[in-house]
């Protein structure tokens, strides 16, 4: 029987929504074509200092991610173990750059390459294709002020082995065509035409010489973010302000306002990181909320990440209230937030909460001062609403961003007040064929390069016909009860429309892809996972331990995450013979990278495993990573955890006792 043939998948954005959606497409065996806009992978991570609203990549100097590497890595590629437990922007990039390379997902992208309009072709009732209308721009300085381009030349050309389309002009010569031209091999393709043009003002900022390519594909995976538009509300008076206004798109380095008064509006994860790094430069810093927010550290007991802690399958199984109050509980050790004047009336889990570590010193030591929303903005000063006012010098609106998907038909996708109608948040159910989907547009509490890898394996084999989809009403019923259920869970607010729980959100999708694992099973079959898996964090790992697509290594990497978490440094443990030899593969791969040599594709997933089967046995223990008596093992597991977290003599006593119980249980 012959087989179909390899559909043409179209993914717009090469950054972490992008990337694995590539590698989706290559798993189930079809023909990914990337479109990026600018010069290089990583979206929203590649920082540049670069304070130009155009510079979508919106991020500061001083931003560490909120998500620990364990949960934040992609199911079957950790992150490398020399890499800190909180990555800064660097490392991310750094992150993305390996995964690429390992997968080989560069060759599938075509750089200077921007969508412009997306629609449905004229035989999309019965093929479900869309026609892409999209410029390729020449090469990075490609954009020149010449206002009067008159000549316009069409021609035709695919080139199918590097995925570039080439098109010759008498006038332009990109650098990308020079550099490509003898390894092009062409073909001529209907459907595909293409025009150079000289772009006027009033389509763009400069004029510009550039491609306007139209293309057909068989599937559309949208992965351009929801970080890219910045939304500024509206206060009276700003237009006579005479300091700086600016969204936080812009804010870069806290140099810029040395000995300034600084107005930060807003009290999400970017304006409380802002206001923390303008502390250390600015005379003074304010920081204006409208409801206040619960502010919860990285880290929770002995240095554990929090994240590890909060996403488990046995925490989110405890009732919804008590949770609340535990975290809050949790929360108010390090600051009192009713004393400060943060105490939100809703609860934490009643909005999405906001992760920060130097805040409470920054308020304690009054270098940063919480005031309410603004009433009114004068040109030298600002009052808010509880009638004091403030001299401020700038004034930066951390006030998030618009959803904007303005290359899609509306008929397609409307988007109206950050509110879209998307099954799960990735299928317009109206579409007659599944063949377009939105990635990575979730607010999850919980790293969104996981749900993005989940999705697009998910829309991979949807639109491929080896899962299927609900019918239309049980979907668009579906997306009534979300928009339904968040009014009732989350106050209203622009920022609550694509709000959703981790791990809930993860094992839905999962269920359709069958890769949600089998707990129960798992107890039978190997009780240490199965208790790790359900006691421990949820890692995005444990979605590659069944179904289509396992990673080998997923198992053994699930058992030794403890172990990773509290292993210490290898440049603080004491210098010997056994300790050098253990750390010489990662130190191996560490300076290959900083030679700018090439590491080995598996160097760095190898090094993780290694020291995971090295080390996951603790000396206490030995014989039980075989042992399938659960109680055995819950025992075993416990003296682990005693032992890493240094309790006091007394409960040590204590808890010494439990264990001596549950290992006279098992051996009875």
């Amino acid at each position: 029987m012959a087989s179909n043939p390899a559909k043409k998948i179209l993914v717009i954005g090469a950054g972490c929504s992008g990337l694995t959606a590539i590698k989706a497409c290559l798993e189930e065996s079809q023909i990914p074509v990337c479109f990026e806009k600018t010069l290089d992978i990583g979206g929203l991570w590649r920082y540049s200092d670069d304070p130009s609203p155009s510079n979508t990549a919106g991020i500061y100097r001083s931003l560490v991610i909120n998500t620990c590497k364990e949960m934040l890595a992609f199911s079957d590629f950790p992150v490398p173990d020399d890499l800190p437990q909180f990555l800064t922007h660097d490392k991310m990039l750094l992150y993305f750059r390996l995964y690429a390379e390992r997968f080989d997902l560069l060759r599938h992208i075509r750089f200077n390459t921007e969508v412009r309009h997306v629609r449905k072709s004229d035989d999309h009732v019965v093929s479900g294709r869309w026609t892409v209308t999209y410029i390729q721009h020449e090469s990075s300085d490609c954009v020149m002020k010449c206002r009067n381009v008159q000549k316009v030349q069409k021609v035709e050309g695919h080139d199918t082995e590097s995925g570039r389309d080439d098109l010759e002009a008498s006038d332009v010569s990109g650098e990308r065509e020079r550099e490509n031209k003898g390894n092009d091999q062409r073909e001529e393709r209907p459907g595909l035409t293409g025009r150079l043009v000289g772009i006027k003002d009033e389509d763009f900022s400069l004029p510009r010489f550039c491609r306007v390519m139209i293309e057909d594909f068989d599937g559309v995976m949208i992965c351009t973010g929801h970080h890219t538009v910045p939304y500024l509300p509206s206060f009276p008076g700003a237009e006579v302000f005479r300091g700086r206004i600016l969204h936080s798109q812009e804010y870069k380095v806290p140099e810029h306002f040395q000995g300034q008064r600084v107005l930060v509006v807003g009290i999400g994860n970017s304006a409380v990181d802002i206001a923390s790094d303008l502390a250390k430069t600015a005379q003074k810093v304010f920081l204006s909320t409208r409801r206040g927010s619960w502010i919860v550290p990285r880290t929770a007991l002995w240095g554990i990440p929090a994240d590890m802690l909060a996403n488990s399958r046995a925490v989110f199984s405890l009732p919804a209230r008590f949770l609340e109050w535990c975290v809050e509980k949790q929360a108010n050790l390090r600051m009192d937030h009713q004393l400060l004047g943060l105490k939100p009336r809703h609860g934490l889990l009643g909005a999405h909460p906001t992760i920060n570590d130097e805040i409470p010193f920054h308020l304690m030591n009054g270098r940063v001062q919480v005031r309410p929303d603004v009433a009114q903005i004068h040109p030298q000063s600002v009052q808010f609403q509880d009638g004091t006012t403030e001299v401020v010098d700038a004034i930066i609106m951390a006030t998030g961003y618009d959803y904007r998907l303005d290359f899609i038909d509306p008929e397609v996708i409307r988007i109206e007040q950050n509110q879209v109608d998307l099954y799960l948040y990735v299928f317009p159910p109206h579409l007659p064929h599944p063949t377009l989907a939105v990635i990575g547009l979730v607010q999850a509490i919980g790293a969104v390069m996981p749900i993005s890898e989940i999705q697009s394996r998910w829309f991979v084999r949807v639109m491929l016909g080896r899962v299927q989809l609900p019918p239309r009403e049980k979907m668009e019923e579906d997306v009534a009860k979300k928009q339904k259920d968040m009014d009732t869970k989350y106050y209203q607010s622009r920022r609550h429309t694509l709000q959703t729980f981790w791990i809930d959100y993860m094992d839905q999708v999962a269920l359709h892809l069958g890769v949600k694992p089998n707990i129960g099973c798992l107890f039978f079959t190997d009780p240490e996972l199965a208790i790790k898996c359900y006691l421990g964090p949820c890692l995005p790992a444990q979605y590659r331990l069944q179904g289509p697509h396992t990673w080998q290594h997923a198992a053994s990497f699930i058992k030794g995450t403890m172990t990773r978490t509290f292993r210490r440094h290898p440049q603080v443990q004491a210098r010997s013979d056994d300790s050098s030899s253990d750390n010489s593969n990662q130190l191996h791969s560490s300076s290959k990278r900083r030679r700018g040599e090439a590491v080995p594709p598996h160097d760095d997933v190898n090094n993780v495993m290694t020291t995971a089967k090295e080390s996951g046995s603790p000396k206490l223990r030995p014989h039980l990573v075989s042992e399938s008596s659960p109680l055995k093992f819950a025992a075993g597991w416990l003296c682990d955890l005693l032992k890493m977290s240094r309790l006091p003599a007394s409960l040590l006593l204590l808890s010494l006792c439990v264990v001596a119980s549950l290992w006279w249980m098992a051996s009875n």
